[in-house]
């Protein structure tokens, strides 16, 4: 009748009336959590698999009493680049001009390792200035490398590092001037994602 009245909790008035203790009214509160997880827990295991909403709806066949379900996953990739040695410029000369083009044998040495069954992408990012594109060689078959970047792809190799040595012909714009120049390219690697 009281609790009606003052709207307290039932636990609140035993304890103002004395009739149980604050640390009594915790361990009951924690006993009536687990009972009813308990509760839950068995109620669920005993419902029956037809009254269970699915995103997906399996045929219900009364003379099999086998249900099939299907469960997805994600395995993690991982893909990581180590440059091992990079030029850090690029020179051009009088005698490049004229050619056409610079080119740099084993300017780049990298590490890589994927554990991603699907493969990698090297991508290359930074071709400009006096440079229209670049053939990259070393990954099994020459890169063309426009002014916008690009990528190679490449398949998976095992879980051991790979050690690559890459080469480059740098192909020189119309309006190439002799100097020094920082190096021009950027390498990434990127797990390759099926979809």
């Amino acid at each position: 009748f009281r609790q009606k009245v003052s709207r307290e909790k039932i636990g609140d008035i035993l304890v103002k009336a004395g009739h149980i203790k604050p640390h009594q009214l915790s361990s009951g509160l924690k006993l009536q959590n687990k009972l009813l997880t308990a509760v839950l827990i068995a109620v669920l295991s005993l419902a029956p698999w037809s009254n269970i909403q699915s995103s997906e709806s399996f045929p219900q066949d009364t003379a099999s009493s086998s249900i099939s379900i299907a469960a997805t996953g994600q395995i993690q990739s991982h893909t990581a680049l180590k440059v091992v040695s990079q030029d850090s410029e690029l020179i051009v000369t009088y005698a490049d001009i004229l050619r056409g083009y610079v080119d740099i044998p084993f300017a780049t040495h990298i590490e890589i390792r994927n554990e991603n069954l699907a493969g990698y992408l090297i991508v290359f990012n930074g071709v400009g200035g006096p440079f229209k594109e670049v053939v990259v060689k070393g990954l099994g078959r020459e890169a063309q490398i426009s002014s916008s970047g690009g990528w190679v792809s490449q398949p998976y190799n095992g879980r051991d590092p790979v050690m690559v040595e890459l080469s480059y012909r740098f192909m020189l714009s119309e309006d190439a001037q002799p100097g020094t120049y920082a190096w021009p390219l950027t390498i990434s690697v990127s797990p390759i994602i099926p979809v």
